[in-house]
């Protein structure tokens, strides 16, 4: 379970990315679905009423402007990850990304994630680029 200012961090975080400098919609613009494979991850418990899930992404150092775009494998975005300054590009970072309540109808979430790097086609992240990815269970007020 992640504490509530943790969860009320990791929205901002989130969604302040796809925000700043004007990039409301980031996701969208930054990579169109790519042939990138698709990662299936399985429910470690369903989700109970009053609970939310979010994707748990750590990653490692990523290239400078590069970003690394979150999709459904149906396509639909779920967010994007650009660790800003020369620390977190150096050393990475873990961070929260909602997903879609419809993320999971079978159990599983389909994802793809891709790396976008200035004008260079949007590519697969490399296990370095991407340590772990997971699913966990946040607590949501109605």
């Amino acid at each position: 379970m992640i504490g509530r200012n943790a969860v009320r961090f990791a929205a901002l975080l989130s969604f302040g990315l796809a925000g700043i400098g004007g990039m409301a919609g980031a996701a969208d613009r930054l990579a169109a679905p790519t042939a990138s494979p698709v990662l299936a991850l399985t429910l470690p418990r369903p989700v109970a009423p009053g609970e939310a899930l979010w994707l748990r992404v750590k990653v490692g150092p990523l290239p400078a402007a590069a970003a690394l775009v979150v999709r459904t494998a149906d396509g639909r975005a779920v967010g994007a990850v650009s660790p800003f300054g020369g620390q977190a590009r150096r050393s990475g970072g873990t961070y929260f990304l909602p997903l879609p309540a419809d993320a999971a109808p079978s159990g599983e979430v389909r994802l793809v994630l891709t790396v976008k790097h200035d004008d260079a086609p949007p590519r697969a992240p490399t296990a370095a680029e991407v340590t772990r990815v997971d699913l966990v269970t946040v607590p949501v007020a109605r």
